[in-house]
């Protein structure tokens, strides 16, 4: 495997950091011919580690620190912060396709997405919402999909910290960190950011699943914290209810896995792969 230090560069002028991992035998040429994996907030070692898998597998991987990642950093050409505190749905389009544009250049043109936790539904977002037509695959790994309805049994909670990001933006101070304890505690979020997760609809699986063409492998962890399940174990039937049909979707529990990949990376890995080989085996007929 070699790698390659890659800067990644965006239409709104953000340079963001990335990893090209090539295999060190020339690599297949098939249904996906390059894999992209973008990163959420944490877990940079988890995207090296499936990476390499990939490359030693025969797939080249690109992986990509998207604004998103991290809570807070600082843009020292724009003087900007950004970081999940920061995350709108808007921006996906901008890393997203800046990052797919990366492996064009490098000659790539069938690119399959990796996302994990809340950007394994972004991923699935990116490709229902008018995608770069290289991408031909998602894999989302532990996405979640939640609505106003998924919070209906703490509905007091929502609207008191709905009412105050609410109020937080008229004041005029909708992109100051703000400490919010719902949904989860000592969360930091600007209010125009809780107001976007968390009211927008965006991450609501069941209002764009229909918009879906291409093959998705799911992947959702055995050991999963008992917090997310909610928001996580409705997405297969949902799924299966409202994205167009096609052979190759598929849903993998991994075995051993929490939600952080602590344990069970190696299945997890040899679950994509396999996958990707499904694919080729498809395209093959």
């Amino acid at each position: 495997m070699l790698l390659d230090l890659v800067e990644i560069r965006t239409d709104d002028g953000l340079r963001l950091p990335g990893g090209f991992f090539s295999p060190a035998s020339p690599p297949r040429r098939g249904a996906v011919d390059a894999v992209l994996i973008i990163t959420g907030t944490f877990s940079q070692d988890l995207w090296t580690t499936l990476a390499s898998r990939l490359a030693a597998a025969g797939y080249p991987a690109l992986t990509v620190s998207a604004r998103t990642h991290a809570v807070d950093w600082l843009d020292l050409d724009t003087n900007t912060h950004w970081g999940s505190a920061y995350q709108t749905i808007a921006q996906i389009p901008l890393d997203y396709h800046a990052a797919v544009r990366t492996l064009r250049d490098r000659g790539y043109q069938r690119l399959a997405l990796f996302g994990h936790s809340i950007a394994g539904t972004r991923a699935l977002w990116y490709a229902a919402h008018d995608p770069d037509p290289a991408l031909v695959a998602v894999i989302s790994s532990a996405g979640p999909s939640f609505s106003e309805e998924t919070f209906a049994p703490r509905a007091a909670e929502f609207a008191a910290a709905r009412a105050r990001a609410e109020a937080l933006v008229a004041e005029g101070r909708g992109r100051e960190l703000t400490r919010f304890d719902f949904p989860q505690q000592n969360a930091v979020l600007t209010p125009e950011s809780w107001l976007d997760t968390y009211c927008g609809g965006h991450y609501d699986v069941r209002r764009w699943l229909h918009r879906l063409r291409v093959p998705v492998l799911r992947l959702e962890c055995e050991r999963e914290a008992p917090a997310n399940l909610p928001l996580i174990e409705p997405f297969w039937d949902d799924f299966r209810r409202l994205a167009p049909p096609h052979p190759r979707h598929r849903k993998v529990v991994v075995g051993g896995a929490d939600h952080s990949y602590r344990s069970g990376l190696s299945a997890a890995g040899d679950a994509v792969v396999d996958w990707l080989a499904t694919l080729d085996e498809a395209a093959a007929k």
